[in-house]
């Protein structure tokens, strides 16, 4: 049973292909998708009252690498109008990838506005057709938000983002051997509590700001070091797929900062390639049992956790959805 006093846990899972850059034959595999569900399904079993966040690629690249943007949302249609009535929420994930054929690869388009917003477009339109469910949840590839992307997420009916990672610095890519035209944003200054992003910088409040919320998700506050050496710098996000150890370094210095802030919840991620790496599927599961339990103590102040949606978070909050 619901229980307002609980100290509010959201669990964001990306449902995506297994590979980062996919190719666009149709060939990249989303093992990891299936085996994700199925999964879940079986260790909620026994907690039925539980929420959790579905969000689903459905942008251009994913058009371009399967021919249709709503590819995995018909592969998958009964299981999100599932998760939907049962209360869960449902939504998108899109990524900014943009195919160049000189170079025979997927580029992420940072420094063009107009194919961000259309890859914010595409998605919105592809999940509201696939499903006959308007989506009014977010969580944008790789932690990137800017003010184009906040307008085309408005334009969208977006009200709530998921996607902005405080105290993570600026810098040119994910990961050093793929491409980009720009730079993920400065998020230093991002807080650590729900705000209304922005118009001219979408990742910090502002008194010009767009009508929708931003839920940052949970980081790191201190790097984590082991042996002398630094495993995570601070302002590593709250990934079900990190080592348990690493997990709870994240979740337990990022909650004491949102508890600072006045706004005690914890907000994760998960992209669904764990489900094709046992080993990092054991690492979700022992992390989702950990918030769902109350995380060893953590949580006693609030009488324990509570898995919820991004909007019943906020309202716990006292924030206006």
């Amino acid at each position: 049973m619901a229980d307002p006093a609980r100290l509010p846990v959201v669990v964001a899972c990306n449902l995506e292909p297994d590979d980062r850059v996919t190719g666009i034959d149709g060939r990249s595999p989303w093992v990891g998708v299936g085996t994700l569900l199925d999964v879940v399904e079986q260790w909620r079993a026994d907690a039925p009252d539980l929420c959790l966040t579905w969000l689903w690629r459905c942008d251009p690249a994913i058009a371009k690498g399967f021919g249709d943007a709503g590819w995995a949302l018909r592969r998958w249609r009964s299981q999100i109008l599932d998760a939907a009535a049962r209360g869960d929420d449902v939504g998108i994930h899109p990524h900014i990838w943009r195919w160049s054929e000189p170079l025979k690869t997927f580029v992420a388009d940072q420094a063009n506005d107009a194919w961000k917003a259309e890859c914010v477009r595409v998605s919105a339109e592809a999940f509201a057709r696939e499903t006959a469910i308007e989506p009014r949840t977010v969580q944008m590839g790789d932690g990137y938000m800017d003010p184009a992307i906040l307008r085309a997420l408005v334009d969208a009916g977006i009200t709530l983002d998921l996607t902005l990672e405080p105290g993570g610095p600026a810098k040119e890519r994910m990961v050093h051997t793929e491409l980009t035209t720009g730079a993920l944003p400065d998020r230093r200054r991002t807080p650590r509590h729900p705000f209304r992003p922005g118009w001219s910088d979408a990742c910090r409040p502002q008194r010009r700001h767009a009508p929708m919320w931003a839920l940052p998700i949970t980081t790191s506050t201190v790097p984590l070091v082991i042996d002398g050496v630094v495993v995570d710098p601070a302002g590593t996000a709250a990934n079900l797929g990190l080592d348990p150890h690493r997990f709870r370094h994240v979740v337990t210095t990022g909650l004491a900062a949102s508890v600072a802030a006045g706004a005690p919840y914890v907000n994760a991620q998960l992209r669904s390639d764990v489900g094709a790496d046992a080993r990092l599927g054991e690492f979700t599961l022992q992390n989702l049992e950990w918030l769902r339990t109350g995380m060893r103590g953590l949580a006693d102040p609030w009488g324990g956790t509570e898995l919820v949606t991004g909007p019943t978070a906020l309202a716990r909050l006292g924030y206006v959805t």
